[in-house]
């Protein structure tokens, strides 16, 4: 899947949608989620937001081969979003912060396991 990070917005693989990001939060060193705005080409057509209309925090971006579809992780679960209907489903729901961090891989250094050991 070919897509571009243009100064932190993402666009898709046809280049027929950008997401723009509007507000950044670092959770932890290697964690960042990102509130995104949908637009195609120049205009705003939409915002990932939750069934309660309030803009999700999400991380790990990734469209799929068509350009109306993206993965995204929100709260450590994975949601697909269909940028034609403007909505998103959710795929997992056993996603939390201490245990389970789905679709995201993390990076464990040599030095912090063992000065844990």
């Amino acid at each position: 899947i070919q897509q571009e990070y243009i100064d932190h917005g993402i666009v898709s693989p046809l280049t027929r949608y950008i997401l723009v990001p509007i507000k950044k939060e670092k959770i932890r060193p290697y964690y960042t989620e990102y509130q995104y705005d949908i637009y195609e080409k120049t205009k705003l057509i939409a915002s990932i937001i939750s069934t309660d209309n309030q803009k999700l925090a999400v991380s790990t971006v990734v469209y799929s081969h068509s350009d109306n579809l993206f993965a995204f992780i929100h709260n450590f679960d994975i949601y697909i979003y269909n940028i034609t209907r403007k909505t998103s489903y959710r795929i997992t729901s056993d996603g939390n912060r201490n245990t389970i961090h789905n679709g995201f891989v993390e990076w464990i250094y040599e030095c912090k396991i063992k000065n844990q050991i």
